[in-house]
């Protein structure tokens, strides 16, 4: 498993997708996973073929033609995959109304301290601590603060809410930061609407994606718990994500995950091999969220038409997003929030 320098800095993981194509005798050797992962992700002058991956929002999506099993729940329809066991996806879970107001945390709050993210390695205590100090990186490349589109820095790849993951040992601290009650509420709702059983979130990991990010192959084998499931939610550009088996060597399904939706890692798929070796450019449509900004926040349209020829933006000088600035953010950008309980109950420790 990588380091926190190899998770963050390099291109296997968070790397820009945009390079040459590979050479055939290069794929030569590769696991499975790798080789789907190289097959989705963005290479010049390689057009990808999509025809195998799972869109549970294509007009002609067919569960039977994908061996997925169909079940409804309340009002929403779910998708469990034949293998890995206990992978499932629910579509459309979210309103657009909540994807907006979990954005904009995400977007104001849910990276500031004592929460950490990806940027601890420029804090001069960790320097200290660590004694190899990691390249400044050139801020101005990465600033967003932009009155028309938003304000983010966009070096900024994770944040972690609850207990903090400690990347280079793979283990967590016995720091927690409070996870706020709209976040411990979505997961519990969430448990409990698909019966998931006994749910302790005690820890979130926001994961801010640019168009040409991607994440490599990996299991979430750090918590002390590998029993109870992983809540993963997607907001923005739509991505393709890659789940498999305990190895690498199991060539693993492809799906699209759009804006709203809900995927479960519950039962075996919890131990298995997943990733995102794809963000998809534009396949946000904004249109019903235009819309339904003039009803929700009319407000902060009527502000920004006032504002929009008048604004002075200062390089670094950060505004709070508003609503508008949210929607702007998740049409270029990919955001997925995922809930994991880190600690076995008493009840698993009977078991």
């Amino acid at each position: 498993q990588m380091c926190i320098r190899d998770r963050v800095s390099t291109q296997s993981t968070w790397g820009k997708m945009y390079k040459a194509q590979p050479k055939e005798e290069e794929e030569k050797g590769f696991s499975a996973f790798k080789t789907a992962e190289k097959f989705y992700r963005a290479y010049k002058g390689k057009k990808t073929d999509f025809s195998e991956v799972i869109d549970f929002a294509a007009p002609d999506f067919d569960a039977a033609k994908h061996g997925l099993k169909h079940k409804k729940v309340g009002d929403f329809d779910t998708y469990s995959l034949n293998y890995p066991e206990g992978c499932f996806v629910v579509p459309g879970y979210l309103s657009r109304e909540a994807q907006i107001e979990i954005a904009k945390r995400a977007l104001n709050d849910y990276w500031k301290e004592p929460n950490r993210t990806n940027l601890f390695i420029y804090d001069g205590q960790y320097r200290e601590q660590d004694g190899t100090l990691p390249r400044d990186y050139n801020k101005e490349k990465f600033l967003v603060t932009e009155f028309n589109r938003y304000y983010f820095n966009k070096k900024i790849r994770w944040s972690n809410v609850g207990f903090q993951y400690d990347w280079n040992n793979r283990d967590y601290h016995s720091k927690k930061t409070k996870i706020p009650p709209e976040l411990e509420g979505l997961a519990l709702g969430t448990i409990e609407k698909f019966s998931l059983g006994e749910y302790e979130p005690e820890s979130v990991i926001i994961n801010y994606y640019d168009k040409k990010n991607h994440m490599g192959g990996h299991l979430d084998d750090g918590e002390l718990d590998q029993v109870s499931p992983i809540l993963s939610y997607s907001l923005g550009l739509s991505c393709i994500f890659l789940i498999g088996g305990p190895t690498k060597e199991i060539k693993p399904a492809a799906l699209r995950l759009n804006s709203g939706d809900l995927l479960v890692m519950s039962g075996f798929s919890r131990t298995c091999f997943h990733g995102v070796p794809r963000v998809l450019e534009s396949t946000f449509d904004r249109t019903p969220f235009d819309k339904l900004l003039l009803e929700k926040w009319p407000a902060a349209i009527e502000e920004h038409q006032k504002l929009a020829k008048t604004v002075v933006d200062v390089e670094g000088e950060f505004r709070s997003n508003d609503e508008v600035h949210v929607v702007n953010y998740l049409s270029e950008n990919r955001l997925n929030i995922n809930f994991r309980q880190v600690n076995i109950s008493a009840k698993e420790e009977k078991s």
